[in-house]
């Protein structure tokens, strides 16, 4: 089982969520429950076809992308989705900063740090602090 490629975004969920349409966006209730539950928000990127998996509880923003890093890494079709994904996302939050990352990357983080980091405004600096020290090839500041 390979690792997804992710990215933290530097915005709370709440705001990412405006992004998306009305009829599109999770409700206060869906969050509420993502929440209580510990659950992700799964919706499609507005102007593609992508599918994400994304955490909207926190003062930054999670989003999981159904690729594996591995093969973001050694296969050029799968790079070049991955990257037009994320050049939707830098033309919707140009001022925001977003890092790209494996999976197992944020896996470390969290076992650090514990696993709701994201609901932390020290620790989500704390995070784009560690992640620099980390291995050029496992993440990218966008």
């Amino acid at each position: 089982m390979g690792h997804a490629v992710e990215y933290v975004v530097d915005i709370p969920g709440t705001s990412f969520n405006a992004l998306f349409a009305p009829e599109d966006r999770a409700s206060p209730e869906d969050i509420r429950f993502y929440r209580e539950n510990d659950a992700w928000w799964e919706a499609t990127i507005p102007s593609t076809n992508k599918r994400i998996a994304t955490e909207l509880t926190g003062l930054a923003t999670i989003v999981i992308l159904p690729e594996k890093y591995a093969r973001y890494l050694i296969d050029e079709a799968t790079k070049q989705r991955v990257i037009g994904w994320e050049g939707v996302v830098k033309r919707l939050l140009p001022q925001a900063r977003i890092v790209r990352l494996s999976e197992s990357l944020r896996h470390d983080w969290e076992s650090q740090v514990g696993e709701y980091w994201f609901r932390d405004a020290e620790l989500i600096e704390g995070f784009y602090a560690w992640i620099k020290s980390q291995e050029a090839s496992a993440w990218a500041s966008l």
